[in-house]
């Protein structure tokens, strides 16, 4: 991991990101780039003030949160600030820079960077071809100790459990391999048992755990495990080759980026074992 993109419009809640963002930094030895987009045209239209001067505060912003945040924290940073969309500006630079993880939060400190930056995540999230890490409201920066992943019984898990063991080396955190069922049945259980012994066999990572878990909502039944380990970091793969399936893993990445009360991180299909 080189380096690491913190997309931020200075809310509370971006600035919490930046923690976490910094803790990467900090424990994989990667560069920090913070952006600031200001908007596009059409939506500086929607305010009453001019480009200059949004882009005068969003200057005095970058420059506050640069001697508040990273001075001193033993990051080497970058700051960008630019007109323009901002999910299009961080997806462009993400790809210019080859960055290998996003870090940003969920919510805006106001109802129009709400509009912006909202739903910018999960855009972000679901065109991005780097992982991404969704931070959001009201989760308070905590040491990552355990990280969670909802797998599938597909050949496209394994270079994403590759990925996070990398991440979870970095943290020193146990992962957790989860898959899920609605009931019980033999078929279930062989299916569990073939992918766990694979996983064994193939990751040497100590601190691994494999688990069937079964509930009829696969959102509940991760926040319920989640909800019962310390420092706990969601993790989902993200398809995008099959259509059906894809179709229905976007709305459950989406479901998960908007409704998470944990930190989630979302690895595209893209990522590739090395």
């Amino acid at each position: 991991m080189k380096t690491i993109l913190h997309p931020t419009d200075f809310s509370d809640n971006s600035l919490n990101a930046l923690n976490y963002a910094l803790e990467f930094c900090k424990r994989s030895g990667s560069e920090l780039i913070v952006f600031h987009a200001y908007g596009s045209p059409i939506d500086l239209a929607n305010r009453t003030e001019d480009e200059k001067s949004v882009r005068d505060k969003a200057n005095e912003s970058m420059e506050w949160l640069n001697s508040e945040y990273i001075e001193g924290s033993g990051v080497e940073c970058e700051t960008m600030i630019a007109g323009g969309s901002p999910v299009q500006s961080i997806l462009e630079i993400s790809d210019e820079h080859e960055i290998d993880l996003i870090v940003m939060g969920t919510k805006g400190k106001s109802d129009f960077d709400n509009i912006i930056f909202g739903s910018s995540t999960v855009e972000v999230i679901l065109d991005s071809n780097s992982p991404v890490m969704a931070v959001p409201e009201g989760v308070s920066f905590s040491e990552i100790r355990n990280i969670t992943y909802a797998a599938d019984y597909r050949e496209e898990d394994f270079p994403i459990i590759w990925e996070l063991i990398q991440i979870a080396t970095y943290l020193e955190a146990d992962l957790h391999i989860l898959n899920f069922a609605s009931q019980k049945s033999l078929v279930e259980e062989l299916m569990f048992r073939g992918f766990r012994d694979m996983i064994y066999e193939k990751f040497q990572y100590k601190d691994i755990h494999v688990k069937l878990i079964y509930g009829e909502d696969l959102t509940e039944s991760l926040h319920g495990y989640t909800d019962n380990i310390e420092g706990a970091l969601l993790a989902m793969g993200y398809y995008r080759t099959k259509f059906l399936n894809s179709l229905s893993r976007r709305e459950s990445v989406k479901e998960m980026a908007l409704h998470t009360h944990a930190p989630l991180l979302v690895v595209p299909e893209s990522s590739d074992e090395s």
